[in-house]
């Protein structure tokens, strides 16, 4: 887990922005083939949230096989003509799915 915040003010007083950002990252190997891991990030300037989760099989070394997924989730809210950035609730505006394999030939 990690968290960094830059924040910068101004010298008569007031805070001219202040940025946190936060990153989760989960391993966890159920045996030596298989293992999942989760990762969080989240931005408050941006009021987005990040997620991946990977899961990994590797029946014998040099052969493996991926599944993982990922998603955004962004703070919108429609005001009936335009969305608008920052307001409203968290909605997941992308997604996406995968798969990767390999095998490794040996002479």
């Amino acid at each position: 887990m990690s968290w960094d915040r830059a924040q910068l003010d101004r010298d008569g007083g007031g805070r001219v922005y202040r940025v946190d950002l936060l990153n989760l990252k989960t391993t966890y190997q159920f045996d030596r083939r298989f293992g999942l891991r989760g990762i969080l990030r989240y931005d408050s300037s941006r009021r987005r949230v990040l997620t991946d989760f990977l899961a990994s099989f590797e029946p014998v070394p040099g052969t493996v096989a991926y599944v993982g997924y990922g998603s955004l989730l962004e703070r919108r809210g429609w005001d009936g003509a335009a969305w608008q950035p920052g307001e409203g609730s968290y909605l997941t505006t992308e997604r996406g799915l995968f798969f990767k394999a390999s095998y490794a030939k040996r002479f």
